[in-house]
């Protein structure tokens, strides 16, 4: 048996003979009905096999499909807490009748509202005032399972009534690559005997944002 020739047209296999045949009837503008009967029907067009890509017409472009988005990453979230905690206090008199004060102080951070984190924190914090108005200080939350999120606070007196702001610079474990800000008050610092202090925080409120690892 010799070999049928085909011509490939829009991803279909059509014979040769088919195609000249319809050629020819189109240039003498004559076609009979019995012309049909050339090729039997179910041989006059054969699908091209292989692999279809979804959303493809096989004699069309491509066309991309896109799902719907999934949940935005890195998005902010916000939280509000409070902090109850104790230490010690030094200070040391220094020019012009100032006093410099360096503050250690460990508690419960508890979140009054979160989205995302725990329901609470154990927060150390650990701050020094020169004397001059200007304060430094660092603070790290560790939660249930040893995860940590770490802060620093620039420029604020550590006293009563006072507003600081704070800036979170990391973490470990799940706050891997955190970051974000808040601020709160300093409700009370008071001191006791032999450099005990307690201290209160109260109106803290801040965002953050989990990035993904590189």
């Amino acid at each position: 048996m010799s070999p049928t020739l085909v011509a490939v047209t829009r991803g279909l296999v059509v014979p040769l003979a088919f195609v000249a045949s319809v050629a020819g009837r189109g240039a003498s503008g004559a076609a009979s009905g019995n012309d049909r009967q050339l090729v039997p029907e179910r041989a006059m067009v054969k699908p091209v096999s292989g692999p279809r890509v979804f959303g493809q017409d096989p004699g069309g472009p491509a066309v991309v499909q896109s799902g719907p988005a999934g949940p935005a990453r890195e998005a902010w979230q916000s939280f509000e807490a409070t902090l109850s905690a104790s230490g010690r206090r030094e200070t040391l008199a220094v020019e012009e009748g100032r006093t410099a004060i360096a503050l250690r102080l460990s508690g419960t951070l508890v979140l009054t509202r979160s989205d995302g984190l725990g329901k609470g924190f154990r927060a150390e914090f650990l701050g020094f005032d020169d004397g001059s108005q200007t304060g430094t200080a660092r603070a790290v939350w560790t939660d249930d399972a040893g995860d940590k999120i770490f802060s620093r606070m620039v420029g604020a007196e550590m006293q009563t009534g006072r507003r600081s702001a704070a800036t979170i610079t990391g973490g470990t474990g799940r706050y891997a690559h955190v970051t974000g800000t808040y601020t709160f008050t300093w409700q009370y610092v008071m001191s006791g005997e032999q450099g005990a202090v307690q201290a209160r925080i109260v109106s803290m409120k801040g965002r953050y944002r989990l990035k993904p690892s590189r």
